[in-house]
């Protein structure tokens, strides 16, 4: 279903987890690849190491040490072809070390859980609150390996606590196994940067990443740094696979790394994800009075949750009939949970967010009548229902509207653009004192014990109650953190019903690739 949901003709697209692929740095990547090209011998143009290009893994490591407070030698780090492969590699890996089950977070991706069975492997569920994934829910599954986000999880979007982390450290090392999924964690806003649980317990974790939110999902490369008695195995599993990631893209984005044009457009694209999504979180305001906005601190994607008697299949299957695409909440998760949706913003200009916004809130206010919500399954089937002259005015505007996304796009690259113009080739484009930031955070990392959490760990991601009059910006520091922060888990049990499958939406999608 994920397939057929990216094949939907929408005009307003929230799928979560794309970046904004307009800004691609295509004239970058062409000087790399021509400088590449220049200097490439015709024996780099055979087959080559199935850990991946040298100079790209010199540069990843130097990346992750950077970033994200992660020290590790080049030998270390496997060069895959995303998230994804990098599940699929360990599949035979954690069979073979006698693991037949892996934890997920409750809710979690629905997509990483399914590759996860794909290769033969359960998935208990561990229920997520407001510090991050439960440790002692964890330990009541007798997995012995979990996959985590805990940087910014999704979908929820909470930061895993100074506290919960040190249980999850006592955990792996009574002898657990942790796959940490850095998804998105270099897309921050609001708060400092968290160190990676790989920084702080290298022997029990294995630290996944890819550049399919920093740069594009196409390119298909990611790394995989895994402890010292999984090395050898997960090589010899990607060898048979598929003898190693191309190796000219490899070489172009080690030059894009190492020369400082990644980072630049890592600046660039911030500020421009920041503008959408306080965008998004003033519409949210504006048109979806009493909903609650969760993770806006950091990512590509927010989490919407209501109280409205609506399931959350029934709510996007009808907001698809209306033009907007996004996912509901129930999708990813495994017990009963309060309804809501997930809405990325990355790829989408301020106006269209608005625009999509709004018209979810109408279809949430129509689907209180019944006529409306029959209609949306129909709808995907390919009957419309008796609200079709409400669904044909919205398509008759859709050349209107993506014209105007056209427009906004191209004025929000001149904007950019006139940003950057005094920031040369290599060089880091500041934005907010970012760059003195991490290097705090990096300094902090590297003075911190072994094993011991850093400052920045417990610093808890906001969740923003949107009502009328608020814009919606959170309050994310000291003592408005806590004030504002609410236990997920007490509302999870606050007798909402389980999300049963909407008329136009299945309840097990195909994984997404």
């Amino acid at each position: 279903m994920f397939d057929a949901l990216r094949a939907a003709p929408a005009a307003v697209d929230f799928t979560p987890g794309r970046p904004d692929l307009t800004t691609f740095p295509r004239a970058a990547w062409l000087r790399a690849e021509r400088a590449v090209l220049a200097e490439l011998s015709a024996e780099q143009l055979g087959y080559g190491d199935p850990r991946g290009a040298p100079p790209l893994r010199r540069a990843v490591a130097e990346w992750l040490a950077r970033m994200r407070g992660v020290r590790v030698e080049p030998d270390a780090v496997l060069i895959v072809a995303g998230t994804a492969q990098a599940l699929t590699l360990l599949h035979p890996v954690l069979r073979a070390d006698g693991v037949d089950a892996v934890a997920v977070e409750d809710p979690g991706s629905l997509g990483a859980r399914q590759h996860l069975r794909n290769g033969g492997l359960a998935t208990p569920p561990v229920p997520v609150d407001e510090e991050g994934v439960r440790v002692d829910a964890l330990r009541a599954t007798g997995a012995r390996a979990v996959l985590l986000t805990p940087a910014h999880q999704f979908p929820t979007g909470v930061v895993t606590s100074g506290e919960r982390r040190r249980e999850l450290l006592e955990w792996a090392r009574d002898g657990g196994l942790i796959l940490e999924d850095d998804y998105d964690a270099e897309h921050r806003y609001d708060r400092p940067p968290v160190p990676a649980l790989r920084a702080l317990l290298a022997d029990r974790v294995c630290y996944l990443g890819s550049v399919s939110k920093l740069l594009a999902p196409a390119l298909r490369i990611g790394w995989l740094v895994a402890p010292a008695r999984h090395r050898a195995a997960l090589v010899d599993a990607k060898r048979f696979n598929d003898l190693g990631n191309a190796v000219l893209p490899q070489l172009v984005l080690a030059r894009l790394m190492e020369s400082g044009d990644l980072e630049r457009h890592l600046r660039l694209v911030r500020g421009r994800h920041r503008r959408r999504r306080d965008a998004m979180i003033a519409a949210l305001a504006e048109h979806l009075p009493g909903a609650r906005v969760h993770g806006a601190a950091a990512g590509l994607h927010l989490t919407v949750t209501y109280a409205a008697d609506v399931p959350d299949t029934e709510f996007a299957a009808a907001a698809l009939a209306r033009g907007v695409k996004c996912q509901p909440l129930s999708w990813h998760r495994q017990s009963p949970g309060r309804p809501g949706l997930v809405l990325g913003y990355a790829a989408t200009p301020p106006g269209v967010v608005a625009d999509g916004v709004a018209l979810l809130g109408r279809t949430l206010r129509a689907l209180g009548r019944p006529a409306v919500r029959a209609s949306a399954g129909r709808f995907l089937a390919g009957r419309q229902g008796p609200d079709h002259e409400d669904v044909d005015r919205h398509h008759d505007e859709r050349p209107d509207r993506l014209v105007r996304q056209e427009e906004e796009l191209r004025d929000e690259t001149e904007r950019d653009e006139e940003q950057t113009d005094d920031a040369g080739p290599g060089h880091v484009l500041e934005q907010a004192d970012a760059g003195d930031e991490d290097q705090r955070a990096e300094d902090e990392v590297d003075d911190a014990p072994a094993g011991e959490v850093h400052p920045v760990d417990v610093v808890a991601d906001a969740e923003v109650d949107v009502v009328p009059g608020d814009r919606g910006y959170p309050l994310e520091h000291g003592e408005n953190a806590a004030a504002h922060h609410q236990d997920a888990g007490e509302r999870d049990a606050a007798g909402h019903p389980a999300v049963a499958p909407g008329p136009g939406l299945p309840r097990r999608p195909r994984a997404a690739r």
